[in-house]
């Protein structure tokens, strides 16, 4: 880890992006549009809806499965990604979801803090020769110019857990209710929504479902089970704790809460262990040469604190334990979890400790079940096809 990482032009010319591109390239070329939403009157942060009206050249369901159950209900999938990561990460996984099986959308978003969140004064300036309502939803364009890149790459690392909570909270009320551009219209009754999350989007995610809806927004929403409730989660090597090649040694992690308290705001270069992510020899070459979207990969020192001290606090039963006694009906009547086993950025042992957490103390509340996917590396999606396809059939049965 580096501290007072920047981000600049000046340090573009140690990458090569246009020699190592993302490498599902088909995935890539069907992508649907990507839209800019405005989160506040301060932030428009990018979205993307995956289904079979917007991903261009995808087949009819002829030879599609359903996916998970064949009840025939719209699966509303939506991807809470991971630390310093962005959408064109999961175009791959996205695309065969919709490509493979019936009934599937899959809409994700950007965190503030990753991807290329950005000031509404800033679009305003970029878009200035077009007509465009600020208020609404409105296509981004591809490249941006190179000062509004890298005022969106100076951003990075800018948000904290509430914010990120609150955002998911948005998202996942946005497109429960279908307000995403090209998003399937269907009744609430034959749609089941699954919140995907992966790494530090799996750890929102698991706070979410059990903490945040049942006991914060439920306190304040009477219409929280409609707006904010997820049927199932679908964990990816969630970040409960850290491998011992990312482990920071005990005493770092002590100082780590103290440093939160006395320089929240500075930042941190994470330093990408891109042989701990990928066994994928393209996807190594093209996340190291992600510039300025991946890496460097940045948050503030409060971040990082929270994200280890969270994931710890999840680890042992005292969390679930406390958000036992939720209100009927605001837990997920099922969740998945997935970790390869040669994850070397977060601990499998978490994974299978924390199922068993939750199996022992909410019982048949909750179908939980575990998966170790052989040779799997951190981001099972993006691995070689071995990999990614047993992940694939593990999360879809």
């Amino acid at each position: 880890m580096k501290f007072f990482p920047k981000v600049s032009p000046e340090d573009a010319k140690l990458y090569n992006p246009i020699d190592n591109p993302y490498p599902f390239r088909e995935a890539e070329a069907d992508m649907p549009d990507i839209y800019w939403h405005k989160y506040d009157r301060n932030i428009c942060i990018r979205y993307q809806v995956w289904n079979s009206k917007t991903v261009k050249n995808v087949s009819q369901d002829l030879g599609k499965t359903f996916f998970q159950s064949d009840d025939n209900k719209l699966k509303r999938i939506i991807i809470s990604h991971g630390f310093g990561e962005h959408l064109l990460l999961y175009a791959r996984f996205a695309h065969d979801l919709v490509r493979k099986f019936k009934n599937v959308e899959v809409c994700i978003f950007e965190y503030e803090g990753s991807g290329l969140g950005l000031p509404v004064d800033v679009l305003k300036k970029e878009y200035s020769d077009k007509d465009i309502n600020f208020d609404e939803d409105f296509i981004y364009p591809g490249a941006l110019s190179e000062d509004a890149l890298y005022k969106a790459a100076g951003g990075k690392g800018n948000t904290n857990r509430d914010i990120e909570l609150s955002q998911l909270a948005h998202f996942v009320k946005f497109f429960k209710s279908g307000k995403g551009i090209g998003q399937i219209q269907e009744h609430a009754e034959n749609c089941d929504t699954i919140l995907f999350g992966h790494s530090l989007g799996g750890q929102l995610a698991t706070e979410y479902a059990f903490k945040y809806v049942p006991f914060v927004l439920a306190s304040k929403d009477k219409l929280a089970k409609e707006n904010y409730y997820v049927d199932s989660l679908i964990l990816c090597a969630p970040l409960y704790i850290l491998s011992a090649p990312t482990r920071p040694p005990s005493p770092l992690i002590y100082v780590s809460k103290l440093l939160s308290k006395m320089i929240p705001n500075v930042k941190i270069d994470a330093e990408i262990a891109v042989d701990e992510i990928t066994d994928h020899e393209d996807m190594k070459k093209f996340v190291l040469n992600d510039y300025p979207y991946v890496n460097p990969c940045i948050g503030t020192v409060l971040m990082f604190y929270e994200m280890l001290s969270t994931g710890e606090n999840m680890n042992n039963n005292s969390f679930f334990k406390k958000y036992k006694k939720a209100p009927e009906g605001l837990l997920p009547k099922n969740i998945k979890w997935v970790h390869g086993d040669a994850d070397g950025v977060n601990d499998i042992a978490g994974s299978k400790n924390v199922a068993e957490i939750v199996n022992k103390t909410f019982g048949t509340l909750i179908n939980g079940k575990f998966e170790s996917i052989k040779n799997g590396k951190h981001s099972l999606f993006a691995c070689t096809d071995e990999i990614y396809n047993d992940f694939l059939k593990y999360i879809s049965s």
